[in-house]
């Protein structure tokens, strides 16, 4: 399956030149499935509301879906981007799916990260993210999710092959964990972070790039460097991560039942 991601620094606070990008990649990549870093559509600073009232939109009552929708269809070419949600009044920092069958979804972030939880409401339902496409099935997660082990480790009991990780990474560890995520879970990753620096009042961020593709034994399939602006798309045999057994006598599904003192449902 050829699956991409596009690493690059959003427009802060633009929208619909944003939204342009996107559209202009997802057509250029000719892949099956590309994916976008977190906030991709806004830029991750939020000065206020106004920023938020301005950027974010809904799903699926709102033009910016309509035009990703249209988009999708158009290319045959899945898409998962990172952006302000607005549902009911409350803004949500959110990945959005959407498939060429015209199927679509959101995940809203469980873990906000630092000053987003002054703007954000927390998402609370993992199963949110996890959609099948092509016989397969991937799980999002969005940016700090990632420091949490057990939200990875319930994708991969759902029979997730694929994590897809929209990101606006600061931290320096993100990526190796992501590594070392896809070999003790036997499941591929795709990191797509943003790079470039962010400025907004007494706040700046410097993002850290180096987006990823990583198999289940800790090959990188696909990097990008700290600093640009780079598309890349590889083609995957997901069937790998199918295969949970590390040797001839461990499986991580089998061996994990063994330290819980109760029957866990796997799959």
């Amino acid at each position: 399956m050829k699956i991409g991601f596009f690493q690059f620094k959003p427009y802060h606070g633009d929208k619909e030149k944003n939204l342009e990008i996107i559209k202009e990649i997802t057509k250029k990549s000719k892949s099956e499935l590309i994916v976008f870093p977190e906030l991709a559509t806004s830029g991750y600073l939020v000065p206020d509301k106004n920023f938020l009232e301005k950027n974010s939109f809904s799903v699926p009552e709102s033009k910016e879906f309509e035009v990703l929708l249209k988009t999708v269809k158009e290319t045959r070419t899945g898409l998962v981007t990172g952006f302000p949600e607005k549902n009911n009044g409350k803004f949500y920092n959110s990945a959005l799916y959407i498939l060429p069958d015209g199927k679509y979804g959101v995940y809203r972030k469980i873990h906000l990260f630092y000053k987003e939880k002054l703007h954000f409401e927390k998402g609370n339902n993992p199963l949110d993210g996890i959609f099948e496409y092509n016989g397969f099935k991937f799980g999002i997660i969005v940016c700090f999710d990632w420091f949490f082990p057990e939200q990875i480790r319930y994708l991969t009991f759902k029979g997730v092959n694929m994590i897809l990780h929209c990101a606006n990474l600061v931290l320096p560890w993100s990526q190796r964990a992501m590594r070392i995520y896809s070999v003790i879970n036997r499941i591929f990753t795709l990191t797509c972070n943003r790079i470039g620096e962010e400025s907004c009042g007494n706040e700046k961020y410097i993002f850290t790039g180096k987006s990823q593709i990583v198999s289940p034994s800790g090959k990188i399939i696909a990097r990008a460097n700290s600093n640009n602006e780079i598309l890349r798309v590889k083609e995957i045999n997901l069937k790998e991560s199918e295969d949970k057994n590390i040797n001839e006598y461990n499986n991580i599904f089998e061996d994990i039942k063994n330290f819980f003192p109760y029957n866990i449902k796997i799959l």
